[in-house]
């Protein structure tokens, strides 16, 4: 027997190899005909996920799938860019439950849109297809605004009543902040 070689395969591109057998007088016995398909690689990871604001917990691991992005409320959007660690992977992505977009290749620079209100989230998936088009992850990022105290002064519990709607209260129902608005809803 010898040895074929079979050049320049390309992912998922079938080649046909044509392969005689003859006998030792070197007349053909036999054909056969063999369909190769190259596959690609299986690595469906990102490399990194870069955020334009915020803090996002826990730090970024290839192989963690879901991460919570808080931003404050001074953000009204952030851009969430994933980057695929294979060069020949592709991406898409949804924002909450919408239509999927198209594939990039290995990038995009993802922006939230309108974030809503204080404490509201708004959910980002950025699924990953590996370069043999069988495997894929899908990452979440849960963007949540929190509310900052714009305002807050401490005081002192004594002079003021707890029906005050300018005032906020602890657990115990101590006095801890006043406003200068008298609707705390608009911070």
């Amino acid at each position: 027997g010898s040895d074929i070689t079979v050049d320049e395969l390309e992912v998922g591109v079938p080649k046909v190899v044509s392969i005689a057998v003859a006998v030792s007088d070197g007349q053909v016995k036999r054909t056969y005909t063999v369909s190769i398909t190259r596959q690609g690689a299986g690595d469906a990871t990102l490399r990194s996920l870069t955020i334009s604001a915020g803090s996002l917990s826990p730090a970024f691991l290839s192989g963690t799938l879901s991460y919570n992005l808080t931003v404050p409320t001074d953000f009204t959007s952030v851009t969430i860019t994933p980057l695929t660690n294979s060069d020949k992977a592709t991406l898409r992505y949804r924002i909450d439950n919408g239509n999927w977009s198209n594939y990039y290749s290995r990038t995009a620079a993802i922006a939230s849109g309108t974030l809503p209100a204080p404490n509201i989230t708004k959910v980002i998936e950025i699924e990953v297809r590996a370069e043999n088009q069988n495997d894929s992850k899908k990452y979440t990022v849960n963007i949540i605004r929190y509310r900052t105290w714009k305002s807050a002064v401490i005081i002192d519990a004594e002079n003021y009543t707890a029906n005050d709607p300018r005032i906020a209260l602890d657990n115990n129902s101590n006095a801890i902040a006043i406003w200068s608005h008298t609707n705390p809803s608009e911070y």
